[in-house]
């Protein structure tokens, strides 16, 4: 008989309360007085005071015990449960969530090799938990694998005040335990974290955790860092569920490659190019994205996501790894007049001569909607290009999550406003470092300043680039230029460490990996998972 032992953490049998009562005053005066030059008359002064409280949000959590002890038989199911209170004062609820101390959530017992994992996706009856697994339950019924430390799961989620003193969930464990396992006392720890929301519901320190039994590219790794899913790009349907194992488990194309596989039935022929259509989760916007022969999976189309002033990005859903939201601080303009107005120009008059093209981007995040539509009397080829799918433009603070100012040369932004899984291609010259603009560049025979015989090829299939043209602000005013001609595209890389960073640029049958933008030039994303 194997005595097993669960343990958590924070549990003394009391509500921790964290400035639930922290308050502060502001008194403000204001009087008038009245003189009068008749002695006898009475006039009356007066004066106010405006009183202000603020109380901050609080939050407080306890278990009714500090550990859950089951005794189990080989061959047999066992569980137990543990009660989780949480007390707060904020109007917008809060987020409970569950996950592992450390980067394993495998049960162990000292002296013995064996373990009792919880590895498995998606939901088990107690009867469907495989040997020697364990898992918890919201409902004694389904249950779910315990997520390691940094991914957490919401055990619940509330969006009202309180109205009770204390909010109790019942958070049952259970263990399948099989014939050959070592008789021994197997433990491991558990937290549970209790968050105050803020206004969009959401925890407010920006951490945005998943529900129990929903995928995530986590679940595509094991603890090792190596990859276990046999999942390729025909199997998920979000952009925020790409991994790098799903884009290593789709095949790369030859680079003559043209025919498309769009369901996977072609899967290991070299001859059909991988593409689907995913969802981008932040606003379902659906994306063409295709696997090509520089091994890597791209979007085929260009980002459109639209940022809303005060309205936050997280670390759940975006490409974000230094930090764990970016709040915009401007909304997107939907008209070249609000474009004009607000985008800034750095100039100081309207003499050209005269004017400061220097561009201060300290957290100035700016981007357009694009809003000029395909011509109905098109003068050449180019505007044949329907730009209502072009996208949208970005500057390049706006691009890298505002994560792109302070760079030195040749260094790149870990954040972008790509979506979780996918980030924006990184352009620097050391060959020892993954590159993406020139592997791309080098599988389809770009050669930087050299024609190509195809001028049209960089549009067309598989890659469609579009030659969306770019915002150009140091004109006054400034203007959208060269739609239909030219294509440029954001990368991370910081090029002189001075308000100017590298894009992808294409003009005729040219092409350059290391075009220089200035960070105040509104461009395309076209974003990359590997």
């Amino acid at each position: 008989m194997g005595n097993m032992l669960l343990q958590r953490e924070k549990g003394n049998g009391a509500i921790s309360k964290i400035g639930i009562f922290s308050a502060s005053l502001l008194v403000a005066f204001f009087a008038v007085y009245f003189y009068s030059p008749v002695v006898e008359s009475h006039a009356d002064s007066s004066s106010t005071a405006d009183i202000n409280l603020s109380v901050n949000p609080g939050i407080g959590i306890r278990a009714n015990s500090p550990e859950v002890a089951m005794n189990a038989t080989i061959g047999s199911f066992v569980h137990s449960s543990v009660d989780v209170d949480v007390i707060t004062n904020s109007q917008y609820g809060y987020t409970l969530t569950l996950e592992d101390k450390d980067s394993s959530s495998n049960m162990t017992a000292t002296g013995i090799s064996d373990v009792v994992s919880s590895e498995f996706s998606g939901k088990k009856t107690s009867s469907e938990l495989e040997d020697n697994t364990w898992g918890f339950s919201l409902d004694t019924a389904d249950y779910y694998k315990v997520p390691v430390n940094g991914s957490p799961v919401a055990l619940k989620r509330t969006n009202t005040i309180m109205t009770t003193e204390y909010e109790t969930t019942t958070v049952d464990f259970g263990v399948k335990v099989g014939m050959n396992l070592t008789a021994g006392t197997y433990s491991d720890i558990v937290v549970f974290t209790a968050y105050v929301n803020g206004q969009d519901g959401s925890p407010s320190d920006g951490t945005d955790p998943r529900d129990p039994g929903e995928e995530s590219a986590e679940d595509d790794y094991d603890s090792t860092g190596a990859c276990t899913t046999t999942k390729t790009l025909h199997d998920i349907t979000t952009m925020q569920r790409m991994s790098t194992c799903i884009c290593q488990n789709t095949t790369t194309p030859n680079v003559l490659s043209t025919t498309f596989d769009w369901d996977g039935s072609h899967h290991n022929d070299e001859n059909y190019v991988p593409r689907t259509v995913l969802r981008d989760t932040r606003d379902n916007n659906t994306y063409l994205v295709s696997k090509l022969a520089d091994g890597n999976c791209w979007m085929s189309q260009n980002l459109g996501l639209d940022l809303k002033a005060g309205v936050a990005l997280t670390k759940k859903d975006t490409d974000l790894n230094s930090k764990t939201s970016f709040t915009p601080l401007h909304s997107t303009y939907t008209n070249e007049t609000d474009l004009i107005n607000n985008w800034p120009r750095g100039d100081t008059g309207t003499d050209s001569s005269t004017a400061d093209y220097s561009y201060h981007p300290i957290a100035d995040d700016r981007y357009y909607v694009n809003g000029t539509t395909k011509s109905s009397t098109p003068t050449s080829s180019a505007d044949e290009y329907k730009w209502e799918s072009a996208g949208n433009y970005y500057n390049w603070i706006a691009a890298t999550a505002g994560s792109g100012v302070g760079l030195g040369i040749e260094e790149s932004s870990v954040d972008s406003i790509c979506p979780k899984g996918w980030t924006l291609p990184i352009d620097i010259s050391d060959s020892e470092l993954e590159n993406i603009t020139p592997a791309l560049k080098r599988s389809y025979f770009y050669l930087n300043h050299i024609y190509n015989p195809s001028p049209t090829s960089m549009m067309t299939a598989p890659l469609n680039f579009v030659r969306a043209g770019y915002y150009y602000y140091m004109y006054n005013p400034p203007s959208m230029l060269y739609q239909g001609g030219w294509g440029h595209y954001w990368t991370s890389t910081s090029m002189t460490g001075s308000g100017s960073a590298t894009s992808m640029f294409f003009y005729d049958a040219r092409i350059y990996t290391r075009y220089g933008g200035n960070y105040g030039f509104g461009e395309s994303v076209r974003c990359v998972a590997r």
